[in-house]
């Protein structure tokens, strides 16, 4: 399933979407596990973020969001892809995955 276009104003949003996303599609308790979210780098630039809930039973569900292509890719427990979603990317979102990988070049459009 693909929804196009979403877009988002920051990366807390895009972190709360993801979380609300794979706590729906597994129907589990928004806030009640711990979700991780690391900076993805590629030749030196950061490119994305790699999102990680730890659910009951110590099983793990990710994201994986792609900046340069504008998707963001949703797995369950068993590392098969359950949702995509594109994204329109705004600048700000950029900056601000650049300012929080600690590099302060613009990501290639």
């Amino acid at each position: 399933m693909a929804h196009g276009g979403s877009e988002f104003s920051s990366l807390e949003d895009l972190r709360s979407f993801v979380e609300r996303t794979i706590c729906d599609r597994q129907q589990l308790l928004l806030g009640a596990f711990q979700f991780h979210t690391k900076v993805l780098v590629r030749h030196g630039q950061p490119c994305g973020l790699h999102f990680t809930l730890s659910g009951p039973r110590a099983v793990q569900y990710s994201a994986i969001w792609d900046a340069v292509r504008q998707t963001i890719l949703f797995y369950d427990c068993n590392g098969e892809r359950f949702h995509r979603c594109d994204l329109t990317v705004t600048a700000g979102l950029r900056e601000e995955l650049a300012g929080l990988a600690g590099v302060s070049e613009k990501l290639a459009a």
